[in-house]
């Protein structure tokens, strides 16, 4: 695992060492850097594979072929031996060094065989061409920006991006909306103008100062298949095999095990395989979503040295630490991030259980769109007028608590309406006529050129099922681009390394077998639940989720309120002129109630919107590179 960055048709020689200082967390075991006239490849190394050996850039034996990487590549050693039958000299065991071999042999249309997760950058001398590629579910990030006049550049985190003069500093204001809205962006936006994420399974390719864009390797719904009568025996032993290629390390691994369902099959699984891990690793943080004594039970019965930290949060210290890792306003981030250092100080890698609930109806957002489901069978579509016509007439109502019932009516109204009743499930507040006029001034408002309906329009185009338009749209989006950056940012922020066995070829591949509607019939998670049968006490097959999630009613006097005081304060935000005050006045000086934690969310958005600016768009580029350096420790 690594971090990397690059220019092509232009340089900035004198930039190129804060790039990678702003990257040096990813790969504290090394760096590495290739550069031509107009071309600068660099990478930061956290060594998991062969330490000694597997530099980077990795190379052809030519030369002509140069390489920086990050991820994990679990097919690798078969890919290797291929190579090796036809000739190619592989000097060590990472993964890394298959990839100039395996350009050269088959060209970029090999590297449809990768299984894992990854992004790299690839140039090709004789051709002059620079490709990016990017696994095709989305786990390992990358950023592009080029200017139209032939200059690209690329990264693994947008501060490595900012540490270039050529990159322009402004926040896209269509971005900023969709965050204050879905708590994440969606796509290929970044809340930072011009900069854009390469998509799942994309290959972009430069070539004498223009892009193309192409799929690669791309998943496709197309290939479901029909449910098998074994479908829970074929899915354990999938994940068996995911789990078992997944723990291929030289150094010291660990699995994250929260005491749910997910992360106790993969904790049980690695603990039978042939090296056991050296650790679980549970956060306890003193909410009523709390698992750590199921987590307990779990780690007594497969037999695992079990380690438990408490989240003490001190958040007026803490947020702006992760808001610098996530490069995003997060509200979940800060849980995984305390994990994530508690983790790494003692292993340099961890599995996680993150993808099952998209693959199997997890989420309390499933089971509410199963009851619009049958709302549209059993005749709510007759009482959609009337509902929409109680929740317009509900604007005249003042104080924030009547905007929650505002909710569960909209719902009523929008049988009709899946992708609306799917925002209003994702706390799109643009669905909501009492907000929806509130929180922008004139001036936001104006400067706003998109509907959150946008980005999911065409997962909902065509389908009459609700539920499963939700389910395609969350796996493509919601996992991609909120809970896997925030389990890389996380992770990587502390030298870890997070895999996730759910998410691998050899487990999705037996998933995505099964029609979404089969794997989502039934009780939640039905299937995964007769797989881990054999595997799991009765105790933890039976308990419903609870979530690993932030529930910022118990922060407010935890640090929480004081954030707020200085990030919202109205002078503060009448200087930024973006939002009403009166609309964060309104929320603050309400009695704290944990009905309100829509609006509370959306005003943590809000507060780490104003200090994201603050901390990545306003300062000057020497400035930026300054505190890029000092966080280093390569500067004063």
């Amino acid at each position: 695992m690594c971090g990397i960055v690059g220019t092509a048709g232009f340089r900035e020689p004198d930039h190129e060492a804060a790039c990678l200082a702003a990257i040096r967390h990813r790969g504290p075991d090394g760096e590495g850097t290739f550069a031509r006239e107009n071309l600068f490849l660099g990478m930061r190394r956290l060594a998991i594979l062969d330490p000694e050996h597997g530099r980077q850039p990795a190379t052809s034996e030519d030369g002509r072929i140069q390489v920086v990487y990050n991820g994990e590549v679990y097919n690798a050693p078969q890919i290797a031996r291929e190579l090796e039958k036809k000739g190619y000299r592989l000097a060590s065991g990472a993964d890394t060094e298959i990839l100039p071999h395996l350009y050269e042999e088959e060209g970029i249309e090999g590297f449809r065989r990768l299984e894992g997760m990854f992004a790299f950058a690839l140039w090709d001398e004789r051709e002059r061409a620079l490709w990016l590629v990017r696994d095709p579910v989305g786990i390992k990030p990358l950023f592009w920006w080029e200017d139209g006049k032939g200059r690209l550049a690329f990264a693994s985190e947008l501060k490595a991006l900012l540490c270039l003069d050529a990159v322009p500093r402004a926040t896209d204001p269509d971005a900023a909306h969709l965050l204050l809205n879905l708590r994440y962006v969606p796509g290929e936006r970044t809340i930072l103008r011009g900069v854009r994420k390469l998509a799942p399974g994309a290959a972009l390719r430069w070539q004498d100062g223009r892009v193309h864009r192409s799929n690669l390797q791309a998943l496709d719904d197309a290939t479901e298949g029909k449910e098998a009568p074994d479908s829970g025996e074929r899915l354990r032993e999938a994940l068996k095999v995911a789990v078992r290629r997944q723990m291929r390390s030289d150094v010291p691994l660990g699995t994250f095990l929260s005491g749910g369902l997910d992360s106790s099959i993969v904790t049980t699984l690695a603990v039978r395989s042939d090296a056991p891990p050296r650790a679980a690793f549970t956060l306890a943080f003193g909410e009523p979503t709390d698992e750590t004594s199921d987590a307990r039970a779990v780690a007594d019965a497969c037999g695992i040295p079990h380690r438990t930290e408490t989240l003490v949060p001190d958040l007026d210290r803490l947020i702006p630490e992760v808001l610098w890792h996530t490069e995003s306003p997060s509200v979940n981030a800060v849980q995984g991030y305390a994990l994530a250092r508690f983790a790494a100080s003692e292993v340099k890698v961890a599995l996680s259980g993150l993808g099952a609930d998209e693959l199997f109806k997890g989420y309390e957002i499933h089971r509410r769109l199963e009851m619009l489901r049958l709302a549209r069978a059993g005749g709510g579509l007759a009482l959609a007028p009337l509902a929409r016509w109680i929740e317009r007439a509900w604007r005249r109502w003042g104080g924030p608590l009547s905007e929650v019932p505002q909710r569960a009516v909209g719902m009523a109204g929008r049988t009709a309406d899946p992708l609306g009743a799917y925002l209003l499930l994702r706390n799109a507040w643009e669905e909501v006529p009492a907000l929806a006029g509130a929180i922008y001034s004139p001036e936001g408002a104006r400067a706003v050129t998109i509907r959150c309906r946008e980005p999911f329009e065409p997962f909902f185009r065509g389908e009459r099922d609700p539920l499963l338009a939700a389910a395609r749209t969350e796996f493509r989006t919601k996992m991609v681009d909120d809970f896997l950056v925030n389990e890389d940012r996380n992770s990587m922020a502390h030298g870890l390394e997070a895999r996730v066995p759910f998410l691998d070829t050899a487990f999705l591949s037996a998933a995505l077998a099964i029609p979404w509607e089969a794997r989502f019939a039934g009780e939640p998670k039905r299937l995964l639940r007769e797989a881990a049968r054999p595997l799991l006490p009765p105790s933890v097959l039976a308990k419903p989720k609870k979530g690993f999630a932030n529930e910022p009613f118990f922060h407010l006097d935890r640090g929480l309120s004081k954030w707020w005081d200085v990030s919202l304060s109205r002078e503060r935000i009448e200087r930024d002129g973006r939002f009403r005050s009166g609309f964060v006045d309104r929320i603050r000086s309400h009695r704290p109630d944990r009905r309100l934690r829509w609006h509370y969310f959306l005003l943590w958005l809000m507060a780490g919107l104003l200090d994201w600016e603050e901390m990545f768009v306003q300062p000057s580029p020497n400035e930026f590179r300054r505190r890029v350096l000092a966080r280093a420790g390569s500067g004063p």
